[in-house]
């Protein structure tokens, strides 16, 4: 058994995923021109997006490696096994391990130290696992974890593999090395300065592959295209920021400080979204690298205007233009987007799920609050992330697994209704007010605003033929959430159930009901003398 040390690993990983630290890694790349089978956002054009059909609703908690090792790089999940760095330390070389664990059940199927810290997410095929750490560089046998080879430079970024060559951001420039031995084909170090001193400081991004370049970010800010066969510069631009190019369409596109898309062959800037562009709706600065899928270029914000980084736009990949946006539901996005399914998967505190199509909330984690989660692995059946610290309300670092769950959110929102009597004659009046909250006792979360929850409707259902004496008075302004009022009478005797429905719009509802007995006591006058004139 390995042994850990119950620190806190601080939340990392929003940093790194601009850089392509904390890639996003599965089985079946997007990027068809890649022969890995797995490595950083999907495939070597860094697109973000998956094939698949996740859980999107529901999303509760399975198992975890119960560690208190951080993971500051996404997993990888091939053939039904995870792989996946494990950290110590937050600053300086640190140490690690990797480790293969059987995706179904977590369980551990081998361990290989490593030399120091790894932030980056693994690259793997044709039978071998690819880790960089801040000191080296490893090949490891997917099947037991030996070593098959070691480049002895330290990684910034996570690796790109395709077509036999694995191509890595280190401290001191861009190389190239033969998969197969570690060999160097070629090394560029155009804008890099040597290896630095201060370990918590990437001076490169992962790179991009596409058509024959390779598109990195130096940390000055500039965006280099290298020829993939010799490292020749081809092109330059200055952009904003680290993040991860995204290659998708002829189009390369680099998030953070804005959002730059710029020609693949040529580096010419076809648009531009940045600080109070008026075209992207909203005063705004990418912080985190982007997705894109369909036409479609997904990138977490700083909305300056509203003083927090809290929202995700959705721009047009041809033109910039903004097709949606939308605000995170309590805290803050971070990290790169995912996109598979149909669906948008980001941190927000904790993971939240938005449609494609307009932003809405789809879907949550069940969860206690942890914004340091690394890219979202989706399958079919279950959605694989890591922990870079291990959270004070009992969520741990390590691989995470979730699925769906129904039976997990067995307290939605919440709505309680009253009755001013239950008991009242013919023709008197009852009057019945419900309180919708938002579910305070667990931690979940429902879009809602920042000062209470929106709901969709307070749905009124009434047994018996009522008469409104006066109609719904509803209101939504803060916390609790929603009020509601309906005053009725009933000419007939009998018992009834009075019930009320609330919805809010991440679909789900709660329902209470009280019962009501009406007398025969009272005539349609309201006296109860059985005539049917008034007493005077």
């Amino acid at each position: 058994m390995r042994n850990v040390n119950r620190r806190m690993f601080l939340g990392a990983s929003a940093s790194a995923l601009a850089l392509g630290t904390a890639g996003l890694t599965t089985g079946t790349p997007s990027d068809s021109t890649a022969d890995a089978l797995a490595q950083f956002q999907f495939g070597a054009r860094n697109t973000g997006h998956l094939d698949a059909s996740p859980p999107e609703k529901y999303l509760a908690h399975d198992w975890d490696t119960g560690t208190y090792w951080g993971v500051f790089g996404t997993p990888a999940v091939v053939d039904g096994t995870i792989y996946v760095a494990m950290t110590e330390g937050n600053y300086g070389p640190g140490s690690g391990y990797a480790q293969a664990l059987d995706a179904e059940t977590g369980e551990s199927q081998w361990t290989t130290d490593l030399a120091g810290k790894s932030e980056t997410a693994p690259a793997v095929g044709d039978g071998t696992v690819y880790f960089g750490d801040k000191t080296a560089v490893h090949a490891l046998a997917t099947a037991d974890g030996s070593v098959e080879w070691t480049f002895e430079k330290g990684a910034t970024a996570s690796p790109a593999l395709v077509d036999g060559t694995l191509y890595v951001s280190a401290y001191d420039g861009v190389y190239a090395l033969d998969a197969a031995d570690g060999s160097v084909e070629w090394k560029q170090t155009d804008g890099y300065e040597g290896p630095t001193v201060d370990y918590g400081k990437s001076v490169a991004s992962a790179p991009a592959v596409a058509d024959g370049l390779v598109y990195v970010c130096n940390r000055d800010g500039t965006v280099l295209a290298l020829d993939a066969a010799s490292g020749d510069v081809q092109w330059r631009d200055s952009v904003e920021g680290m993040s991860a190019p995204t290659v998708a369409d002829g189009t390369v596109y680099v998030g953070s400080g804005t959002v730059k898309a710029l020609d693949a062959e040529t580096g010419t800037v076809r648009w531009q979204r940045g600080y109070q562009d008026p075209e992207a709706g909203d005063a705004q600065s990418p912080n985190q690298s982007v997705a894109v899928h369909d036409g479609v270029v997904y990138s977490s914000a700083n909305q300056v205007d509203a003083g927090s980084t809290r929202v995700l736009f959705a721009f047009d990949a041809e033109t910039g233009e903004k097709r949606w946006k939308s605000v995170a539901p309590l805290g803050t996005f971070s990290g790169t987007p995912v996109v598979s399914g149909g669906h948008v998967y980001v941190w927000a505190e904790t993971l939240v799920v938005l449609d494609t199509e307009d932003g809405s909330l789809v879907g949550q984690f069940a969860s206690t609050r942890t914004s340091n989660g690394t890219g979202v692995v989706p399958t079919d059946d279950a959605l694989y992330f890591g922990l870079s610290a291990y959270d004070v309300e009992g969520v741990g670092g390590g691989v995470h697994r979730l699925v769906a769950d129904e039976s997990a959110w067995n307290a939605p929102p919440k709505v309680e209704l009253e009755a001013s009597s239950t008991s009242v004659e013919t023709g008197d009046s009852v009057t019945l007010s419900a309180t919708g909250y938002l579910n305070q006792d667990e931690e979940r979360y429902h879009d809602h605003d920042q000062e209470g929850v929106e709901y969709t409707w307070l749905d009124w259902n009434f047994e018996g033929d009522w008469e409104y004496v006066e109609r719904d008075r509803t209101e939504e302004d803060g916390l609790p959430g929603i009020t509601g009022e309906v005053e009725l009478r009933n000419g007939d005797a009998g018992t009834y159930e009075m019930s009320v429905t609330i919805e809010d719009r991440s679909g789900w509802t709660a329902s209470d009901s009280v019962t009501v007995e009406v007398g025969g006591g009272n005539d349609e006058n309201g006296d109860n003398d059985g005539d049917e004139n008034d007493d005077c």
